[in-house]
């Protein structure tokens, strides 16, 4: 049995590098500030000794003074620069760190909850990522990717059914960076009820992103980020169509659509953090761990809607697997299989 413990740290996901980065193996061990509170006010010092421009820490000053996102870090995640204990930076000579925790416990992988706050300067893209309880400022840095509109030859669609009980679908288009998808003509909704196409939602994750909306693992299998996120609040069930600019079909197309549905809104269940390797900790995961399969249970996992799932233009997503008819994409709702591949 795999168990998650959920630590406060700061993380950011960067590409690969082929340099000798440093390893950030003992979370907790060395922290730079006693508080949020103190990191906050020494967050200036911090954001100079991490690599960013110069003439970006105003702006980085100014976009800290609010709250930040939540995030979360995982094992292989990347980052520019940390900053601990002493006004130690690591990775800012070594072409970066990565995450790289020792677990204390056989089968337990650490992920960490995390606040970060993310501004464009100077051409580049500029995340300063803070942990909860360790208090280490994380630098990422990269460069910037100009996005321009997008000019459709063709729309497609994607039909998917909802049922009463179900309540909320989400539906996140992952794909390469560099054109803005919202500003495209084709791209619109038609749920159940409506006669014809409006703009497209975003009304449930919104408002509960990261926590209900949080793509990072299946942005890590596909290789992609997500370009524009799509969800609403289901009023009246039947045959709901998602359109599309009709190149995300196009052979070999790297952009996934992975719609999700859910029946019962609730958070994931989160992690109490404790001392690492304690009996406590242990039972503590196994709590958590029954809490966030009943979570699963109420979220159908994402089905990736790709290129070769198109026919004539048209993707369809069936409500069960039995009712797929022989020789079409396997595309339906996956309640439950979760259970089996954990």
């Amino acid at each position: 049995m795999k168990v998650i413990v959920l630590l406060a740290l700061a993380f950011v996901t960067l590409a690969s590098t082929a340099h000798a980065e440093w390893k950030w193996e003992h979370p907790g061990v060395a922290p730079y500030a006693a508080s949020r509170v103190d990191a906050m006010q020494k967050r200036e010092e911090a954001f100079r000794k991490l690599g960013f421009p110069a003439q970006c820490i105003a702006p980085l000053m100014k976009e800290t003074e609010k709250p930040g996102a939540r995030t979360t870090l995982r094992m292989g995640d990347r980052f520019s620069a940390q900053i601990s204990r002493g006004g130690v930076v690591h990775g800012l000579n070594e072409g970066g760190g990565v995450v790289a925790f020792k677990s204390p416990m056989l089968g337990m992988q650490y992920e960490a909850p995390a606040e970060a706050w993310t501004i464009t300067c100077e051409g580049q893209i500029l995340t300063a990522s803070l942990p909860d309880v360790c208090f280490n400022w994380t630098s990422a840095i990269s460069q910037a990717i100009a996005v321009v509109p997008v000019v459709s030859s063709g729309c497609v669609e994607i039909s998917f059914p909802t049922r009463p009980g179900d309540t909320v679908v989400k539906f996140p288009v992952i794909g390469p960076s560099g054109l803005d998808l919202s500003k495209d003509g084709c791209t619109g909704i038609k749920r159940a009820g409506d006669q014809t196409f409006g703009p497209w939602r975003n009304e449930f994750c919104s408002t509960e992103a990261p926590i209900l909306c949080d793509f990072s693992e299946h942005e890590a299998i596909i290789g992609q980020r997500v370009q524009l996120m799509g969800s609403y609040w289901i009023e009246t069930h039947g045959e709901h169509v998602l359109r599309l600019p009709a190149f995300i079909a196009a052979k070999k197309s790297e952009y996934v659509v992975a719609p999700i549905l859910v029946r019962r809104v609730s958070r994931h269940p989160e992690y109490p953090v404790g001392r690492p390797g304690s009996v406590e900790a242990y039972a503590a995961a196994r709590a958590y761990g029954e809490q966030r399969q009943e979570w699963i249970d109420d979220n159908s996992d994402a089905i990736g809607v790709r290129w070769f799932d198109y026919e004539n233009g048209s993707a369809t997503v069936w409500y069960t697997q039995a009712e797929v008819p022989k020789g079409r994409a396997q595309l339906y709702w996956p309640w439950k299989e979760w259970r089996g591949r954990r």
